[in-house]
């Protein structure tokens, strides 16, 4: 694309992010519907951009549709698979199902690697130790977990030296990210693995 020539980039993108996003609408005709959980009346879409934000793909529907259905006509994920058939690279996403056939080694179309998403990843944690649900509910909230506390003790770290260089050129980031996100992201590999094992221990044998 010309659009990223001018940027000095390849015409066709090797890395992309998909994620949706659910929006309002003001016109009383077309789709529609509501997001309970982000409390949106409208129509949710579906976007793959590539990294300097251009679209490469685009889904819209009703908002109260879920995202396992929305992006596709049904489980086996049709709509991704159309959509990004002729492209290879990285792609970031969430753990929805229909993008796992994407990521097959077997895949006739060219390869894709996926770069799954630390947000998503930390909002699992992060239920199991917000300190502050758990002030409110009081007794009756379930305790927090210590592991889950670390986990998001460790992912913020990463997150602070992602907002320090966010607007610098790619090359001042990956730079930064091998010298300072690296080894953190190798210590929090060996931690997990270690806690996965004593967890996997303490579990009754059925």
């Amino acid at each position: 694309m010309a659009a990223r020539e001018a940027e000095g980039r390849e015409a066709s993108p090797t890395a992309g992010v998909i994620d949706s996003q659910s929006v309002k609408t003001t016109e009383s005709g077309g789709i529609g519907g509501f997001d309970a959980g982000k409390k949106i009346n409208g129509r949710k879409r579906h976007i793959v951009v590539d990294t300097i934000g251009l679209m490469v793909g685009l889904v819209v529907h009703a908002a109260d549709i879920q995202d396992r259905d929305g992006a596709s006509s049904d489980r086996r994920g049709e709509g991704p698979q159309k959509h990004l058939a002729g492209f290879a690279g990285i792609l970031q996403c969430d753990c929805y199902s229909g993008f796992e056939p994407l990521f097959d080694p077997q895949r006739k179309e060219q390869p894709i690697t996926p770069a799954f998403c630390y947000a998503h990843s930390r909002r699992g944690f992060f239920e199991l130790a917000d300190i502050a649900k758990k002030a409110r509910e009081g007794k009756k909230g379930k305790p927090i977990s210590p592991i889950a506390l670390e986990a998001v003790r460790r992912l913020d770290a990463l997150f602070e030296i992602e907002h320090a260089i966010n607007g610098r050129s790619a090359a001042e980031r990956y730079a930064v990210r091998q010298e300072k996100s690296k080894p953190l992201l190798d210590d929090m590999h060996a931690w997990l693995l270690r806690e996965r094992d004593t967890a996997s221990r303490a579990l009754p044998r059925s």
